[in-house]
């Protein structure tokens, strides 16, 4: 009986450790987007991740603050679009694993 449970428990061990680990790591990315010219909070702007597996976007908040969740680790580029604004793209944004990103777009 003993071994039975033995051999219950580090199937079981094994088969959670295996499902961990093939997980993807990630990090937040979060911001405000404000006018260029009158640092102004733009309500409803859209902020989107380029060039992922999954597809994830906001849109900005009242005070024009975003958050993106389960963004990967390493380089990534954004693009932000507001109704009568020039879209803007930003690349070379480093996700680290010790510190989530905190962005001011204008």
């Amino acid at each position: 009986m003993n071994s039975i449970k033995f051999s219950f428990f580090t199937a079981l061990f094994f088969f959670l450790s295996q499902q961990l680990s093939a997980q993807e790591a990630t990090q937040i990315l979060r911001g405000q987007v404000v006018d260029k010219i009158t640092q102004t909070p733009l309500p409803g702007a859209t902020v989107v991740l380029l060039n992922s597996t999954s597809q994830l976007g906001t849109a900005t908040d009242y005070d024009g603050n975003f958050k993106l969740s389960k963004v990967p680790l390493g380089k990534q580029s954004i693009v932000v679009n507001y109704i009568g604004y020039k879209a803007v793209t930003l690349s070379h944004i480093t996700e680290n694993a010790g510190k989530e990103v905190v962005l001011t777009i204008s």
